[in-house]
This record gives structure tokens, sequence and C-alpha cells, in this order.
């Protein structure tokens, strides 16, 4: 195979292998290894919009997935397609994510095996005076997280959209 076969194939989208939609406590699960950033924007979308639930596969047709993923301005664009107000920040702190109380798709470093992989996950709910953050991984479904696990594994950006976040149900 040529290196410009190569690139070209994992630049192809890959919308056909999007699988059945899959959720675990009203986080979208992710049914490919490239579709974290589209199920994650879609777990936010359904918690906004009920009566309208976007699917994975609505997302990845949005934002152009590829092999290669979600980039963060394809993420933008299918945030503002959805209408979901996105705004892009970085160099963030946990007490940022306090003050704002918005929902967000984070930017993270999953451990996968003997790896850390680029992923993306949404931000539900954080308890300050816990310290946790609750977030729909992609991959396990609803999750908590300390402040403390959060510093090795969150890149410190985000994704807001204009929505405020969840309180328990």
């Amino acid at each position: 195979m040529s290196a410009t076969c190569f690139l070209a194939y994992y630049q192809l989208p890959i919308g056909n292998l999007v699988g059945a939609a899959k959720a675990s406590d009203e986080v979208v699960l992710q049914t490919t290894p490239y579709s974290c950033s589209a199920a994650s924007i879609a777990t936010i979308a359904q918690l906004m919009k009920p009566d309208s639930p976007v699917t994975e596969l609505d997302v990845v047709k949005l934002a152009g997935t590829s092999r290669r993923g979600t980039t963060t301005v394809a993420e933008i664009y299918a945030m503002q397609a959805l209408g979901l107000s996105p705004q892009y920040k970085r160099n963030l702190s946990l007490q940022d994510l306090v003050n704002r109380q918005q929902l967000a798709i984070l930017h993270v470093m999953e451990p996968v095996g003997a790896t850390d992989i680029a992923h993306a996950i949404a931000l539900l709910a954080i308890d300050p005076a816990k310290q946790t953050l609750l977030v729909g991984n992609p991959i396990y479904g609803r999750q908590v997280k300390t402040f403390a696990e959060m510093q090795d594994y969150w890149l410190k950006e985000a994704v807001f959209v204009s929505a405020p976040l969840i309180r328990d149900r």
C-alpha cells in the first residue's frame, strides 16, 4: 500500500463503521475506536434537547469524523450545527470548571492497557464539596472522577456549551 493510499484511508469518514446506538445511564457509548468526541457530543445534545435525540452517527456525519478521530475544530462545528453554542477554552483549572458550571467536552488522556490515548468525555456535574466530577465516558458510561485523578488525566481544555451542569438525578 502506498503512503498516499494509507493517508487517504485514515482520512475517510467513518459513518459506515458506526454501530447501533448504545447508551449507559444517559451516556452515549462510542461504537468505534474513533468516535469518542461524537458520542460525548451526542450525550450533551441529548441532555440539552431530549425531544430531538442526537445520535453518535449524527455527530460523526456533522463532524466528518475519520479514523484519526474528530478534531477540536470539527467538534466546535458539529456543536454549533446542533445549536449548542460551543466555546473552546484551554489552560483551564478545575476551579474554572467549578466557576463556569456548564456542560462541556473535556479532552483527556485515557489509560487503555499499557498506553494512554487521546480521548473526549462529557462533563456532566461537579461537586466542589466532595471534590468530584461526574463525567460521561463514552467507553465506560458514567464515572465519578476525583479532582486528584483529573490532574494527570485532563488536558486542561474544554469545549463548553450554553447549558448548566446537571443536578444528580
